[in-house]
């Protein structure tokens, strides 16, 4: 798929676009900064992930992006609270995808289904418990897990990051965020395959980090 048709927005929402010729908005611009960002700075490329979670999608602009750049079968899985996935799923039919969303069943162990885009609330525990048979390839969190409380933050480390082979994570520097080792974001069980500032980042705060799992780690 060209550039030029992944950068054209909807009109769900109204954005604001800023570049007229494409059209695109600057919000759109930054999702495809998360997702051009990675290919290069990593082994892996986006078309050989087949399943990949996404925790806190906001309006679900990155979340649109996904299948567009994944493989046709991939699953997506995305973890947020109740209001916001309505707000993403909205926005994802506006943008033709309607045919490939599944509202997971609560407290289902089963709730999850392959090939399409999953939107699973943060409390239906069962489900979650479940993602990780699905061998996640990447778990993205974009400036989401950094603000996020206390309890989430413990309950996504807890399941080891749903046991995805690769992280890709965004945060503010100087944020303070609460996960371990806040100037760098790192995790145990993982290693660091890059970090440094976001394209858009005009303070240099604004920061990646991609990390894969430590295969030499004994669990």
């Amino acid at each position: 798929m060209s550039f030029s048709s992944l950068a054209r927005e909807n009109h769900a929402f109204r954005p604001r676009i800023v570049d007229p010729f494409l059209p695109t908005s600057e919000a759109r611009m930054y999702h495809l900064s998360h997702l051009a960002s990675f290919k290069p700075q990593t082994d892996a490329g986006l078309d050989n992930l087949r399943t990949v979670v996404e925790y806190g999608a906001g309006y679900g602009g990155s979340t649109e992006l996904l299948p567009r750049v994944l493989p046709p079968d991939a699953t997506v899985i995305v973890l947020d609270f109740p209001i916001m996935l309505r707000v993403q799923y909205h926005y994802l039919v506006e943008s033709g995808l309607g045919d490939r969303l599944s509202f997971a069943s609560r407290d289902s162990a089963d709730g999850i289904q392959k090939g399409k885009v999953n939107l699973v609330p943060l409390s239906y525990t069962e489900c979650l418990g479940s993602i990780s048979q699905f061998q996640v390839a990447l778990f993205v969190a974009t400036w989401s897990l950094s603000e996020a409380s206390a309890i989430s933050q413990e309950s996504v480390t807890a399941s080891d990051f749903f046991g995805a082979e690769r992280i890709l994570y965004g945060f503010y520097f100087e944020s303070t965020p609460l996960l371990p080792n806040s100037t760098s974001m790192s995790f145990p069980g993982f290693i660091s395959e890059y970090e440094g500032s976001c394209f858009f980042s005009k303070d240099e705060k604004e920061r990646y980090h991609f990390l894969r799992r430590d295969d030499t780690v004994v669990g």
